[in-house]
């Protein structure tokens, strides 16, 4: 297979970056994302096993999340604990009451 790619780094309200990734979702769970920029076209399958690479960082005043998703054939894989929320958690200390 040939070799195709869209590659894009822009900036966004957030508004626009949130309803990318909704039409992101929408893709996903329907079994097809096709990314399209001017000519270029990519439409990607993903399996039902995607490798999950996640980054979160703030340095000085820039705060940056990074997401990386890639599948291959479906190949069942054991899944690491994990959540994503809009408040931040207690730390657990030693005795498990958060002290």
């Amino acid at each position: 297979m040939d070799k195709r790619e869209v590659s894009l780094k822009a900036k966004f309200e957030q508004s626009k970056v949130i309803s990318y990734l909704e039409d992101l979702i929408k893709s996903m769970k329907e079994g097809t994302i096709c990314v399209q920029q001017g000519t270029d076209i990519v439409t990607l399958k993903p399996s039902n096993y995607i490798e999950v690479e996640l980054e979160a960082s703030i340095k000085k005043s820039k705060e940056r999340l990074s997401l990386e998703l890639s599948w291959r054939a479906d190949k069942e894989e054991e899944e690491p604990e994990f959540s994503i929320s809009a408040t931040e958690p207690v730390a657990v200390g030693e005795n498990g009451n958060g002290e």
